[in-house]
């Protein structure tokens, strides 16, 4: 929306600066500048009419095309969930009156120009912009400073708190950073507009010349580099949080735990599978083929499915009883409870919690996925999400009510959408749900689809489902990363927006600059050596719109980056932003290329 705010204001204003004799004329006749504003806005507010109605049926469509994407390539995102179109009247009116008055606002503040030139400046047809003054760039310059202390001043105050990293202040910072940055780049432009050209003339240079001149547009370079900013930003910002399941799947502090297969039986399973008696005796498992496995068994109260695959709110989450010394150094635990010591194995805060807490009969320690307890539990709204020492009401199967309390939160993994408690609690509660029917595997991962295999014929009667925890993990990650993909489309039509108002500045600046090219041309300079200075002049705002926006970003997900189970695909993000670089380069390059066409001192002559 900010890329198509700043678009507006360019495009309005190349529209006046066309019409400057035009506007002067009118002046010059005695019509009060604030009639021919009202005259220029009325102009722009049709314009802005027609642009709304044509942007609502492009919204309509846009919309279709992402729900008909999440119903193909995007169905994880979704699960099993039907989606149809709807819209209605109102939604459509309310949509378009926004985005009008939004046009119309822009174009009145762009207008505002007119307030600083007389009739005699515009009919003299010169549009060059009025130079910032002294005072204008001290005040830019104030703000930025003002909005870099506020960024400070965010990060510190999340810092100092001591709790784990709040994602909502660190995003908060990233966006002050970001406008920061902006008025910091005004002021810099507005501070070389009134640098003499005398002051410098010993190291002048084209490269310093280029830089000079993007100056002299001051509102279109910061336009420009606003728009490659924000795109920028919602990409690099959104684009970390997207996640690999395969990435450190081996390692035990990982979302699989380092664990290969998770299966869960139908029918429960009674025997130790870590005895190779029992599992030759029982089950008559090939031991040349289970040989060095670890089963870490799950006793299992079916509930509901709270995790990112199921749509609807969870109101009693599936419990899992487990022995906590089996899942030492597995997964990651990212918070517990104030007055809990983990030690060496931080799974064992479930038996530990009782005595620590002081906790009564009726409560019970459970562990659960910090995207349970942000999401699945609060029906997507993050005000209603569970903290840690929060409880949740469950019946036990003697009738009686009972609480499980938080007192730890796990870093995504292939547990979402269950509770863990201990096994001692899980028996006194359910004793009826005899027997194991979730389990973890870990084994040789060269031998896993024999392991599988033999695991599924040998134990068919329980009725168990296996899956790689790759996949698994996977299938959980695709519902968070295709909404965030959803949000990088929009962050790519912000770069495109700001790559094609980079272009559009070029093809004007370049026309309105002839003769002063041409005059370079006749004094020597080759043809190569003026595309080059009018390049550096436009690649200089590129590179500096895609870093701004990007360190921007960096501070806004740095809790993400520093996270223990950080996966960002940081290649495939560098890419992506090594690519808009590149492609919007070649766009200023084709745009520069064009406008230098034929010969330059035809212009002069003509002057």
């Amino acid at each position: 929306i900010a890329a198509a705010v700043m678009l507006i204001s360019l495009l309005f204003q190349f529209t006046m600066e066309k019409r400057t004799r035009e506007t002067g004329t009118l002046l010059a006749l005695g019509i009060p500048a604030k009639r021919v504003r009202r005259m220029l806005l009325l102009e722009g507010g049709l314009i802005a009419i027609a642009g709304c109605i044509v942007g609502s049926g492009g919204g309509s469509l846009f919309a279709r095309a992402m729900l008909n994407a999440l119903s193909t390539n995007w169905k994880d995102a979704v699960s099993s969930a039907t989606l149809t179109y709807h819209s209605t009247g109102i939604a459509w009116v309310t949509g378009a009156s926004m985005a009008f008055f939004v046009a119309l606002g822009t174009i009145w503040w762009t207008l505002q120009k007119l307030k600083k030139q007389t009739a005699r400046e515009l009919l003299a047809g010169g549009s060059q912009e009025i130079d910032g003054s002294t005072q204008s760039s001290k005040r830019t310059s104030i703000i930025a400073v003002v909005l870099f202390l506020c960024t400070i001043g965010s990060v510190g105050s999340a810092v100092a708190s001591g709790s784990q990293l709040s994602p909502n202040s660190f995003f908060t910072a990233g966006a002050l950073l970001l406008l920061s940055g902006l008025a910091f780049t005004s002021a810099r432009l507005t501070g070389l507009a009134r640098v003499r050209a005398l002051s410098q003339a010993d190291g002048l240079s084209l490269s310093g010349l280029g830089q000079r001149n993007a100056a002299r547009r001051r509102r279109r370079s910061i336009a420009t580099v606003g728009m490659l900013a924000c795109g920028s930003f919602m990409i690099a910002s959104i684009g970390v949080f997207q996640k690999d399941a395969t990435i450190d799947a081996n390692i035990p502090t990982s979302g699989t735990g380092g664990f290969e297969l998770m299966g869960e039986a139908s029918i429960a399973v009674v025997h130790d599978m870590n005895n190779a008696a029992n599992r030759e005796d029982f089950y008559s498992l090939d031991e040349e083929i289970i040989k060095n496995v670890n089963f870490v068994p799950f006793r299992l109260r079916d509930g509901d499915q709270a995790n990112c695959l199921n749509l609807n709110l969870a109101q009693e989450p599936r419990l899992l009883g487990v022995r906590p010394e089996m899942l030492l150094g597995k997964f990651t635990i990212i918070d517990t409870l104030d007055g809990l010591e983990t030690g060496d194995n931080p799974w064992s805060i479930l038996e530990t919690a009782r005595q620590t807490l002081n906790l009564t009969d009726d409560m019970v320690p459970v562990i659960a996925d910090q995207s349970v307890m942000m999401w699945a539990l609060s029906g997507g709204d993050p005000m209603k999400s569970k903290k840690l020492g929060d409880t949740l009401d469950y019946i036990d199967e003697h009738g009686n009510a009972f609480k499980v309390k938080f007192i730890a939160q796990l870093a995504d993994s292939i547990l979402q959408g269950n509770l863990i408690i201990p096994e001692s609690d899980f028996i006194k509660r359910f004793p009826s749900e005899s027997g194991y029917r979730v389990f973890l595997i870990d084994g040789p991962a060269v031998k896993i689809k024999e392991i599988s295999d033999e695991l599924n014929n040998a134990m068919e009667n329980h009725g168990f489902e296996w899956v790689r925890t790759t996949q698994r993990l996977g299938e959980l990650n695709a519902v968070q990363n295709t909404y965030l993909k959803t949000f990088q489309v929009l962050g790519g039509l912000g770069l495109l927006l700001g790559s094609l108002g980079l272009g559009v500045v070029v093809m004007r600046n370049v026309q309105e600059r002839k003769s002063e090219l041409a005059l370079l041309r006749a004094i020597g300079f080759g043809k190569n050596s003026i595309k080059r200075f009018v390049l550096i002049e436009y690649i200089s705002l590129l590179i500096g719109g895609l870093l701004i926006g990007t360190i921007a970003a960096g501070l806004a997900v740095l809790p993400a980056m520093l996270s223990p189970t950080a996966d960002a695909p940081y290649a495939l993000l560098g890419l992506t932003l090594g690519s808009v670089l590149l492609f919007a380069g070649l766009w200023t390059w084709t745009a520069t290329t064009l406008s230098l066409r034929g010969n330059l001192l035809e212009g002069l002559r003509r002057n």
